[in-house]
């Protein structure tokens, strides 16, 4: 059961993490006066998002039965399908990215507190945590 939360956690995580992605280069293209802002904003996101890619992958891939493995594929493919209607209707504004940008430090805590979670899981994500929160603390 476990291993459900983590991996439903863990793919909120990563659709936030794209959600976000997307913002930058939208608002770097739209922005001007923080295109360097989002370009290196989204370079950090992109490695962020390789590491959170492998984590799912091995918790997805983990020995299990098939039943578990399809509710994990279930479980990603509607994470990623709200995610994508949501940023089709919002507005791409420096706001939404300040919004989208919380929202994913909370999903950060939520995963970090998901029960019994390896220790790999966790300093990769108290690391991730850390990067974003020192970014969000520079002057835009």
């Amino acid at each position: 059961m476990n291993s459900f939360l983590l991996f439903s956690r863990l793919s909120k995580l990563g659709c936030c993490n794209n959600h976000i992605l997307n913002l930058y280069d939208v608002l770097s293209t739209t922005d001007e006066s923080r295109k360097s802002i989002c370009i290196e904003r989204s370079t950090r996101r992109k490695k962020i998002k390789t590491e959170l890619d492998d984590s799912l992958g091995k918790v997805r891939n983990r020995k299990g039965l098939l039943a578990e493995k399809a509710m994990f594929y279930s479980i990603s493919k509607i994470n990623h399908g709200s995610s994508r209607l949501i940023f089709y209707f919002e507005p791409k504004d420096w706001n939404i990215v300040t919004k989208w940008e919380f929202k994913n430090l909370s999903l950060y805590y939520d995963a970090l507190y998901t029960p019994n979670i390896p220790k790999p899981v966790v300093d990769m994500l108290l690391k991730q945590k850390h990067e974003i929160e020192n970014y969000l603390s520079e002057e835009v």
